[in-house]
């Protein structure tokens, strides 16, 4: 990745975070503390703060390719380190050290499968939710002050989509089957019900006024918003660093094809990364009922809508943040431009399930790729 010279107050992004590192949670300031984009950002330019997130510059050197942190002897470091330097094969790394890195991986994947069943089911209820949030059906309370965006979204179509919404099955969470018995293994990727996987963010937890205080509409729809944005910039962050440990071990794989771990390393990374997909995919789905709702699936700010003879469609960039809106088209019914929300639903419910599919033949070539190294 290259440097990239944004337009943003990096002071306000940090006092969001609390000056804290958003994948480790270790404290920091302004000069170990580092911007990350997560989604769609531009090399340059304005930019929202939705798009970006504080970490610290151990995790940054996870993610970039210009950091190399020291050695530090835990194992978060030491992966770290090995995954920061591209110079290192799998002939000339330590099996603990190895060891380290694929245990990192399996523990921070198993957060990104509870998170992103959560904001699964989280993203289900927002068709309802805004739709009720007004008592008039329009989702977009709040937004009076333009009249290109979503408060002219059509409120037969909202009450259309309300009630598809209803009627979809909600998603199933993912079961991960049981870690591997020995303590020297790799953690598997953990359900989202497990004591010992990192806590998940708040924000996957649909707010409701009982549970928050707020009553007033305005006030729900602005809890719906930061539970969303939160939500997807924490999971994305997680996804992108296993995105670059499996890059990372893809890379050791193909550089020693006679070492006895190669084959094992090999179904493990092919595995892990077929769960990345499907987890990528949870988070696409989960933006998708952002904009069908009227809603940018960057910000969740209200989006710019379109005449359309059967209603109204997200047409134009975020006035907020500048994000495209998702195309939305594909899910739509048959008969009208109202998304098809039970089929939308359903997609999700089988990604879920495949996900969770692929977590149990994770498991399986993660004990099988821990014993290999443990042996030796």
């Amino acid at each position: 990745m290259t440097s990239r010279e944004w337009d943003i107050d990096r002071r306000a992004v940090f006092d969001r975070d609390e000056f804290t590192c958003q994948h480790c949670e270790r404290a920091g300031d302004e000069e170990t503390l580092r911007l990350y984009p997560v989604g769609t950002v531009p090399i340059d330019g304005p930019v929202h703060e939705s798009s970006l997130v504080t970490v610290c510059s151990t995790c940054a050197a996870v993610l970039r390719d210009d950091a190399r942190p020291a050695r530090e002897g835990s194992a978060v470091d030491s992966a770290a380190s090995i995954d920061a330097d591209s110079s290192v094969t799998l002939a000339a790394i330590a099996p603990d050290e190895l060891f380290a890195l694929v245990h990192e991986t399996t523990r921070e994947q198993g957060t990104a499968v509870s998170d992103a069943a959560a904001f699964a089911s989280f993203a289900t209820t927002l068709p309802s939710a805004l739709a009720g949030s007004d008592g008039d059906g329009d989702a977009s309370a709040g937004s009076t002050d333009s009249t290109d965006r979503a408060d002219s979204v059509d409120r037969a179509n909202r009450a259309e989509s309300a009630e598809s919404a209803e009627s979809a099955e909600s998603p199933e969470s993912p079961e991960s089957p049981d870690s591997p018995d020995s303590p020297e293994s790799p953690e598997s990727p953990e359900s989202p019900e497990s004591p010992d996987s990192p806590d998940s963010p708040e924000s996957t937890a649909p707010a409701t006024g009982d549970e928050t205080g707020d009553t007033e509409p305005e006030a729900s729809v602005d809890n719906l918003s930061r539970e969303f944005v939160t939500a997807r910039r924490t999971l994305l962050l997680t996804l992108s660093v296993v995105d670059r440990r499996l890059a990372r071990l893809d890379q050791f794989e193909g550089d020693a094809t006679e070492s006895a771990a190669a084959p094992l390393l090999l179904d493990f990374v092919d595995t892990a990364t077929n769960l990345q997909s499907e987890l990528h995919e949870l988070v696409s789905l989960a933006e998708l009922v952002a904009a069908s709702i009227g809603r940018c699936h960057n910000c969740f700010e209200p989006l710019p809508v379109g005449a359309a003879p059967d209603g109204p469609t997200p047409s134009q960039p975020c006035p907020t943040c500048a994000q495209s809106p998702r195309d939305t088209e594909a899910w739509h019914r048959a008969d009208s431009n109202a998304v098809d929300f039970e089929r939308l639903f359903s997609a999700t419910n089988d990604t879920l399930r495949d996900a969770a599919a692929t977590t149990e033949t994770l498991t399986e070539r993660t004990t099988a790729l821990a014993t290999e190294l443990v042996e030796k």
